[in-house]
């Protein structure tokens, strides 16, 4: 995690493209043979999506308490 973060840094950044973030996270973690899950979520009132990466019940790519904000529509590859 810390050798893909610290890569990200000099590719882009992960402000407002969170969607774009998790899947490059997904797909790094996939090549190092870590099943990971790619989750998007939304919320109402005010309307919003976000996606994020979890490896079982860990959140790899956001904080805990941000993701409780949103309910999960869909998730990808490995989901006990």
């Amino acid at each position: 995690m810390s050798s893909f973060l610290r890569t990200r840094l000099w590719l882009y950044t992960a402000a407002k493209h969170c969607l774009f973030d998790s899947a490059v996270l997904a797909s790094f973690l996939t090549r190092h043979e870590v099943a990971c899950t790619l989750v998007i979520g939304v919320s109402t009132k005010p309307f919003a999506a976000h996606a994020w990466i979890e490896f079982g019940p860990y959140v790899l790519n956001d904080t805990a308490e941000h993701i409780q904000l949103f309910k999960p529509i869909l998730q990808i590859g490995h989901h006990p």
